[in-house]
């Protein structure tokens, strides 16, 4: 299965995509919350993909995700962001997952 997004994620969340096998849609204290992803081409670099997504801290490892089959509320240029991000409340399959380099 080839992956038709990413994710970039610290190290807990990655934790809990190899464990289930899906990024969660929700929080840590189990309420609903909006999933971001990009159907653009992957990062190795987490500096690249924190500057490049304007994340607030500097991501460990990219999730390769299927979004094939969920149900996008948002999609395009978000606000203070140089790639297209794509928003579902829907948890969404790992097709693969990655330790970012520097």
């Amino acid at each position: 299965l080839e992956a038709t997004g990413y994710r970039y994620v610290g190290p807990g969340e990655a934790a809990e995509v190899l464990e289930t096998g899906y990024v969660p849609n929700v929080d840590q204290y189990g309420k609903p919350k909006s999933v971001f992803y990009t159907p653009d081409e992957g990062f190795t670099s987490a500096s690249q993909a924190q500057q490049m997504y304007n994340l607030r801290s500097t991501p460990t490892h990219r999730i390769g995700v299927d979004a094939s089959q969920v149900h996008n509320i948002y999609g395009g240029n978000g606000q203070g962001i140089d790639g297209i991000e794509m928003i579902t409340n829907d948890r969404i399959p790992k097709v693969d997952i990655q330790e970012l380099g520097e």
